[in-house]
């Protein structure tokens, strides 16, 4: 819950409170809170965006910021691989994740992650200089104690505007009733080692993870969004369109398969 003083700014600045509110107000608010250092009350406007707008890359990115200001950065990598199965191209997401794996400790997968958001971006000065800042902590030339009081670019601020997302999909499947909670957290493990492979480029790694999962539950509209995108990504069209047919059969309504 939010706090009681954030509570009273929410019911004036979200139109028609809480429940009325668009993911645009719960992305700008969250926005505020972030900057003011607020990064709990922010992780809840964003998560409450993303119950209305679920696989927002932006959304998913500017949580997987506040998750690494807290430290989280277990959290803040499963946004930003979510971002990136969300957005491919989009070179903040990357940025997200090169942040969260040098919080982790997996500084070379976090300079591969940043290198990957400069190619992106090839006029972003702030990618290069995290790419170049990364570069001399593992060299040694900055000290371990001056490199964590200086994070990564890429986790210290949030985006602005929501787009439609393109691929991929951020959004949770349906929690499961307690006799499934071992299935149920099977699934979620097998995706996301599917997410951070897809994040990785590792799409063939990522077509077996999510195959995995999906033999544990053969009924996850999304889980055959993220197989479609990955089997996409390595030229596999056929098995790409049945992937997006099977979703689109279990969710018709899900707008997200159709753009498979």
């Amino acid at each position: 819950n939010m706090s009681a003083g954030i509570q009273v700014v929410v019911a004036a600045l979200l139109r028609g409170g809480v429940e009325g509110s668009t993911a645009d107000d719960c992305k700008e608010l969250g926005n505020t809170m972030l900057k003011a250092g607020k990064f709990e009350d922010a992780i809840w406007l964003y998560s409450l965006g993303l119950t209305k707008r679920p696989g927002c890359h932006v959304l998913l990115s500017n949580r997987s910021a506040a998750y690494a200001k807290l430290g989280n950065f277990d959290a803040a990598l499963k946004d930003a691989d979510e971002c990136i199965i969300s957005k491919p191209d989009w070179g903040k997401g990357h940025g997200r994740r090169g942040a969260a794996l040098e919080g982790l400790g997996k500084a070379e997968e976090a300079l591969a992650a940043l290198e990957r958001a400069c190619a992106l971006e090839t006029g972003n000065a702030a990618a290069a200089a995290a790419v170049e800042g990364l570069k001399r902590r593992i060299s040694g030339e900055d000290a371990p104690a001056e490199a964590a009081a200086q994070p990564a670019p890429a986790a210290a601020s949030s985006d602005g505007d929501i787009g439609a997302t393109k691929t991929g999909d951020g959004a949770e499947p349906p929690k499961s009733a307690p006799a499934a909670d071992d299935t149920a957290a099977l699934v979620e493990k097998a995706k996301q080692r599917g997410n951070r492979a897809f994040a990785g480029g590792n799409y063939e790694d990522a077509i077996q993870h999510f195959t995995e999962a999906i033999a544990l539950d053969k009924n996850n509209h999304v889980l055959y969004s993220n197989r479609s995108g990955a089997y996409a990504s390595v030229n596999q069209f056929q098995s790409a369109l049945n992937d997006a047919q099977k979703c689109i059969n279990l969710a018709s309504g899900w707008a997200k398969g159709y753009g498979r």
